[in-house]
């Protein structure tokens, strides 16, 4: 089953979803404003189209994903002002994610985000906000559609996982890590860096019909290639330390049972 298949962040509106704790992400999207900015002057400057037709590829659930159709709004009217120009009446959205994302804790939050930005912006007309599951690797819509796309916290993580983390015998090659870390030999990082490469490629190649040429991309990433994902090190301690307390658990029901000898657990 690939990877898309499965993965998505976690869904609902409760204390241990995404929507609930991605403060994180809305900070780095908070502060990717500028760049947002900067992609839409360029756009407008050379174009001036009646429907603004953008996607946010890896918008997972929650408020985040409306936060950034937000901004693109507010932008659109102080741009178009400063230029002396009429803001389009008309915003269509494509939100993308993995088919698993919780995409109906966003559309049902549509509604009120209609209201409030009626209320907020002047001659707002229509916001049209649609789904568009799917790997961001592959192409998602039809070429010659998209005047901007934008995308953060989303691609740092890759397609699959990457091949040559284990050596010829089957032996894990990062231990005790969840991806590039501190204690990371170099043929993990050379395994991570070509994925990533493969991936980062592909994703290029289904953009490049895009209509503006614009988009605006924030991810995680390392200052040097010897650098590892800090903050990636301390959940990797905190699964390595849970799995060992199982393993403890396991090896105490083992011997109490006394029905078999434990050769090797790992």
């Amino acid at each position: 089953m690939e990877v898309e298949q499965v993965l998505h962040m976690n869904e609902g509106i409760g204390k241990a979803t995404y929507a609930n704790n991605s403060h994180v992400q809305k900070l780095i999207i908070s502060k990717a404003k500028a760049l947002i900015e900067m992609s839409l002057k360029a756009l407008y400057s050379a174009m001036v189209p009646e429907c603004l037709t953008v996607a946010d590829l890896g918008c997972s659930s929650g408020p985040n994903a409306l936060v950034v159709i937000s901004e693109i709004l507010d932008i659109t009217d102080a741009t178009y002002e400063r230029l002396n120009r009429r803001t389009p009446q008309q915003l269509t959205v494509f939100l993308n994610d993995p088919p698993g994302n919780d995409f109906n804790t966003i559309f049902r939050s549509l509604h009120d985000f209609h209201e409030k930005k009626g209320k907020e912006r002047s001659g707002y007309d229509t916001c049209f906000v649609f789904g568009a599951p799917g790997s961001f690797y592959k192409r998602l819509l039809p070429g010659k559609l998209l005047h901007f796309i934008h995308s953060a916290n989303s691609l740092h993580w890759i397609s699959q996982v990457s091949k040559g983390l284990v050596d010829e015998d089957g032996v894990a090659l990062n231990k005790g890590n969840i991806c590039v870390g501190t204690t990371s030999p170099p043929e993990v990082r050379t395994a991570y860096h070509d994925q990533f490469a493969t991936d980062f490629t592909s994703f290029l190649r289904a953009r490049s019909i895009v209509l503006g040429d614009l988009m605006a991309l924030t991810f995680l990433g390392r200052s040097k290639k010897t650098d590892s994902f800090q903050g990636f090190d301390l959940v990797s301690a905190a699964l390595e330390c849970m799995a060992s307390e199982s393993a403890e658990d396991v090896t105490e029901l083992i011997e109490m049972e006394g029905l078999f000898s434990l050769y090797k657990l790992d």
